[in-house]
């Protein structure tokens, strides 16, 4: 990954592409799980549940893939 963008943007346009489902977990303890739409320097646009929702990054405490026994 070193030598192409900062490893956040790598790591968000890689799940992106794939269309993994994360979980998102924010700083207020709250949890959002879905797919990433698009993303820039401040923002996350996540899908879920046919919804769109913009997350402010500075509001994200961690972001992984979903597992089923979750």
């Amino acid at each position: 990954m070193s030598g192409k963008g900062n490893v956040q943007d790598v790591y968000l346009k890689q799940v992106s592409e794939q269309k993994t489902v994360l979980r998102i977990s924010l700083v207020s303890g709250k949890e959002v799980r879905g797919q990433i739409k698009s993303f820039d320097a401040f923002t996350i646009i996540v899908t879920t549940k046919g919804l769109e929702i913009l997350v402010y990054k500075s509001a994200i405490a961690a972001i992984g893939p979903a597992t089923n026994q979750e």
